[in-house]
């Protein structure tokens, strides 16, 4: 069965490493066969108590926003557990609440690596998207003023994500931040992640761009993930 895929795609993802911050890892599930939805995971342990704890993300591509009831969390309270069994409860979760969406079309992957911490000066890397060309996919850090985060002088990080062709104009503003959530916390920074497509012949692809959300911890520097998305064939 089509929804399946998603607790296969979890099961085999890689364990999290110690770390002394927590550094989430990252798994990309794929999209609805349609393009409309993009789906990804995320797992770790908690440094303060080493419980470990998953989350699956859906985001509804024709708005650019989380479906109503992602992202799927939890934690288990129990450290002889493994972030492989945290996986597995949330995939069986996320299988009865999302498994008819199908969200386990592979997209082509251009780009894949795993940041280790924060790009002060922005973040910017080519690759080359179907049906558009080499391109370029630029992030910009911003200051913005965050509740709850006067430890960091009352302001924190946010960002802009842009996809420009080479020559610097833009192709799709991905997300232009005017404030910074409070789920968020107090980023300090950010750094690209994953750019993914799903490619399709008759129009542009559905781009979906995952970045890593750097923000201080109990125990150090922490690691997550969010994700920006775009139908090319879409006009903003």
């Amino acid at each position: 069965m089509l929804r399946r895929a998603i607790l296969i795609l979890l099961l085999l993802a890689a364990p999290a490493a110690a770390t002394p911050g927590d550094e989430a890892e990252l798994l990309v599930l794929g999209f609805s066969a349609n393009g409309r939805y993009f789906a990804y995971a995320q797992s770790g342990r908690e440094p303060e108590t080493w419980y470990p704890y998953a989350s699956v993300h859906a985001v509804d591509v024709t708005t650019d926003k989380w479906l109503p009831d992602s992202p799927i969390a939890l934690v288990l309270k129990d450290r002889d557990k493994t972030t492989r069994d945290a996986r597995r409860e949330i995939g069986e979760t996320a299988e009865r609440r999302w498994g008819k969406l199908g969200l386990d079309t592979p997209g082509v992957t251009l780009l894949e690596r795993k940041p280790g911490e924060p790009i002060d000066k922005g973040d910017e890397v080519v690759v080359t998207i179907p049906s558009i060309g080499p391109a370029r996919v630029r992030l910009t850090p911003k200051l913005l003023a965050a509740d709850g985060c006067e430890g960091f002088a009352g302001e924190s990080v946010g960002l802009a994500l842009d996809l420009l062709t080479l020559e610097g104009a833009r192709i799709r503003r991905l997300q232009d931040d005017s404030r910074i959530p409070s789920s968020r916390g107090c980023p300090i920074g950010y750094a690209i992640a994953e750019v993914v497509v799903l490619a399709r012949p008759s129009k542009p692809p559905v781009v979906a761009v995952v970045f890593a959300v750097f923000k201080v911890g109990a125990t150090g520097i922490d690691r997550r993930y969010l994700a920006a998305t775009a139908d090319l064939a879409v006009k903003p």
